[in-house]
């Protein structure tokens, strides 16, 4: 599982999935832009590994560090 951030209209929140496009879709889920803006929301990977206990929260992970030309 691994870690992400999703932003969207100056709204963030931390999303873990398995996959890029599972945290997209629980980004769409969670912000719920119309079709207009969707192109506003922004997924980034975090951390890589990650790893939660039975209650899904946070245990550790693997922090992804990116430069500013990635963004």
């Amino acid at each position: 599982m691994n870690g992400y951030i999703a932003f969207y209209d100056q709204l963030r929140i931390e999303i873990f999935d398995e996959t890029l496009y599972g945290a997209e879709q629980k980004a769409v889920q969670h912000f719920r832009p119309t079709k207009k803006k969707r192109g506003l929301l922004h997924v980034r990977i975090a951390e890589k590994d990650v790893l939660l206990d039975a209650d899904g929260k946070y245990i550790s992970g693997t922090p992804v560090f990116h430069s500013t030309v990635d963004f």
